[in-house]
């Protein structure tokens, strides 16, 4: 397995794996990121992000909710790990625009 295309995403430009796959989200703004091979600068739209931040809460606390009520409950760090595994999932297949 190579392990550039998981340290790496797709540039939608050139179509190598040359976007750092990770970090592309941030707290306050969305951090651009420069493909290593064409150089071409990406930044994931701030709605997008936003969105993304709120869905994944919602649905893994939506989630924790209904299996705790209706079959057995489940410890916390389970659904941490879960959340975090949700965000980079996210992070990863995020789509970039171009910066110019």
């Amino acid at each position: 397995m190579n392990f550039e295309k998981i340290k790496y995403s797709k540039c939608p430009s050139c179509k190598k794996h040359g976007i750092p796959a990770f970090r592309k989200i941030g707290h306050r703004y969305n951090l651009a990121v420069t493909c290593r091979y064409c150089g071409k600068s990406f930044s994931v739209n701030i709605v997008l992000s936003i969105f993304m931040k709120i869905a994944i809460g919602v649905l893994v606390g939506g989630i924790a909710f209904a299996v705790k009520n209706y079959l057995f409950e489940v410890p916390l760090l389970i659904w941490i790990i879960l959340m975090l595994c949700l965000w980079f999932l996210c992070e990863y297949l995020v789509p970039l625009e171009e910066i110019e």
